[in-house]
């Protein structure tokens, strides 16, 4: 029996989503003013997909790094889904995602894209729980064995697995 697995990221500079479904995936992409839009947009989505709240198994969000209220939105969004349905709620870091993403590679730096083009989240390998926000000059003063830098529509593509 297959699960139905909503995944939701809106910390980024637009809101995705990816639904699971009888191993075929569907994806949108939500470029209105996420919090005021996302829960239409996902109702709709659902819609559009001849299912309700009440037939998701497993609603996955991204937990970040990114956009606090993107973050906030998403994440109390998903825990109303798990409060009046049976489905479970899981967060996850965009850059264990990564590292899901990448397992043979042993990265110095970890760069995700921020809202801003000249903006940046980022991880240091030998800081595993410290995140930070560089400009793209910034990255360019250090030299690093081994980067990942990866862009919201790759990252997007991880929740069509």
């Amino acid at each position: 029996m297959s699960s139905n697995i909503l995944a939701v990221s809106a910390s980024l500079k637009y809101a995705s989503i990816a639904l699971q479904r009888d191993n075929l995936v569907e994806c949108r992409e939500i470029a209105d003013d996420i919090p005021t839009y996302l829960v239409q947009s996902i109702s709709d989505f659902l819609n559009d997909n001849s299912l309700a709240y009440k037939d998701l198994d497993h609603v996955i969000v991204a937990s970040g790094p990114g956009s606090f209220t993107g973050i906030r939105t998403v994440i109390s969004f998903a825990k109303a889904i798990q409060s009046t349905t049976d489905c479970n709620v899981v967060c996850v870091n965009y850059f264990d995602v990564l590292r899901t993403l990448y397992p043979t590679i042993d990265a110095d730096l970890m760069i995700i894209n921020s809202e801003n083009n000249n903006e940046f989240y980022y991880i240091l390998r030998d800081q595993n729980a410290s995140v930070g926000y560089l400009h793209t000059t910034d990255i360019f003063d250090v030299e690093y064995d081994t980067v990942i830098y990866e862009q919201n529509e790759q990252l997007q593509n991880l929740l069509k697995c």
